[in-house]
């Protein structure tokens, strides 16, 4: 689990200086607007009521499918307990979770009905999420209409 004790740490402000000098830490300057919020999370599951992102491997590979996804996700003490490994730490805070040493398995991937060998396995990120992608589309789109040469750093 990834704990982000603030959601201002996602913020991104410009650089302050394009320094020669080579250094293990880039300066922004938040005396100015503020230009988009990094992506960290776009790729790991989180909740709006939560500071806790769990980490996984191949599950972050699953795409978004909306209304048509064919999979959800369980966590371990909802529905029944579906997860037997003895553990459950959806309930826990971060003081308590800062004290598991071992990697748990507490969540899993179920599927809505039969999944064809080869089909893409998809899951309902919600209606925030659907929002937010798409207000990221129309940003993007006139982003870069307006500069065909934007530096990864600006892709937020």
């Amino acid at each position: 689990m990834v704990h982000i004790a603030s959601t201002d740490l996602m913020e991104m402000y410009p650089i302050l200086t394009e320094s020669k000098i080579e250094t293990t830490c880039t300066i922004y300057d938040k005396s100015k607007e503020r230009i988009g919020e990094q992506v960290l999370v776009n790729y790991a599951f989180g909740h709006p009521e939560s500071s806790l992102v769990p980490l996984g491997t191949q599950v972050t590979l699953i795409n978004h499918g909306g209304k048509q996804a064919n999979a959800f996700i369980a966590w371990n003490g909802e529905k029944g307990d579906v997860i037997e490994n003895g553990h459950s730490y959806l309930y826990n805070s971060v003081e308590e979770l800062s004290g598991v040493a071992e990697i748990v398995f507490d969540m899993k991937i179920v599927a809505l009905a039969d999944i064809k060998e080869g089909a893409e396995i998809t899951l309902n990120y919600g209606d925030s999420w659907q929002e937010a992608w798409d207000e990221y589309v129309a940003w993007f789109s006139k982003r870069i209409k307006k500069d065909q040469n934007i530096r990864s750093r600006q892709m937020t």
